[in-house]
């Protein structure tokens, strides 16, 4: 990797199995029904040992940093909360790996209080600033956090959303709400004027329409409009277990959206989800006054079975 390249790796989506036993005090009509839905279908879809395999593959590229796009767990449970901090500590240290919840991590309310955002304090060492991006954010609230990856003369900031929320059975959607969306506006704007590099993950895609009606962003056209008028560089997310590149018209330049697949997707699946991969995304000076040069890699599974191989290499 050259002295003034940053590379950031991605993967999202993990779902790691088997799923534990459901405590009786954290049983409701929610997670009944994601467990029959697991062990009717999604066991057969998502394999820890593909995204094991993925794991130690990004480990092996020696990226600058590791962003995670959410869902780790399936139900929300405690002890599936900590087996994740268990599993990314497979990829590196919280200095160079990156956490955002996704809603099968944020998963139900119990008497009121939501357990999955309880649990997730196991995982704050991966959602806290770091030292240069603290300047950026609010110390009184966890999201949006901010970490400057730096390498020689290129600087990135990489901006942590929470889009996840609690939702009744059968229903996936996300939201940001007001605070989020005023605090992202501001740190978009600090991080543009000290000339960094922006990169705003989240688990839901960040737009309408990118998700269906049970699935989307309820708030993805305030989330696009802020965007539109305030800039960043890439946006990265998860969610739909499929890889896609659109790009939005935003006042300071075009925006490339970014998704991807589900890390453990060993095979194909009825609903037409793409096998496992990593995207690895190199920023490079632009020259001059230019807009940092963007390349997008993706390392993955080509066809059930096979090896892991450089799937896609373009310039976003």
């Amino acid at each position: 990797m050259p002295a003034d390249t940053v590379t950031l790796a991605q993967i999202s989506d993990v779902h790691l199995g088997p799923l534990p036993p459901i405590p009786l005090q954290l049983l409701n009509l929610k997670r009944i029904t994601g467990f029959l839905n697991w062990h009717r279908k999604r066991r057969f879809m998502h394999r820890t040992a593909t995204a094991n395999l993925l794991a130690a593959d990004v480990v092996a590229q020696q990226p600058t940093h590791i962003a995670v796009t959410g869902d780790l767990a399936n139900i929300g449970l405690p002890s599936e909360i900590e087996r994740a901090a268990v599993w990314m500590q497979r990829l590196g240290s919280p200095d160079i790996v990156s956490v955002i919840p996704g809603n099968h991590d944020i998963y139900s309310t119990i008497d009121g209080r939501n357990v999955g955002i309880a649990a997730l304090s196991t995982w704050q060492p991966y959602m806290t600033p770091n030292a240069e991006g603290a300047r950026y954010g609010d110390p009184s609230t966890p999201f949006p956090f901010v970490r400057v990856v730096r390498q020689g003369t290129m600087a990135v900031a990489l901006i942590g959303l929470n889009s996840a929320v609690e939702t009744p059975p059968l229903i996936a959607i996300g939201r940001l709400g007001d605070a989020q969306l005023k605090a992202l506006a501001g740190i978009l704007d600090a991080t543009r004027s000290d000339q960094l590099v922006r990169v705003v993950m989240l688990h839901h895609p960040p737009f309408p329409g990118g998700a269906g009606p049970r699935h989307e962003l309820t708030d993805a056209a305030a989330l696009a409009d802020l965007l539109d008028r305030h800039g960043a560089e890439l946006v990265i997310h998860g969610h739909n277990h499929k890889r896609s590149i659109s790009y939005r018209d935003g006042a300071h330049g075009r925006i490339p959206v970014v998704g991807i697949s589900s890390a453990s997707i060993a095979k194909p699946t009825p609903h037409g989800d793409d096998l496992a991969r990593a995207h690895f995304f190199s920023f490079a000076s632009g020259g001059r006054d230019a807009p940092a040069r963007i390349t997008l890699v993706a390392r993955g599974w080509a066809e059930t079975g096979g090896p892991i191989v450089e799937l896609e290499r373009r310039l976003l």
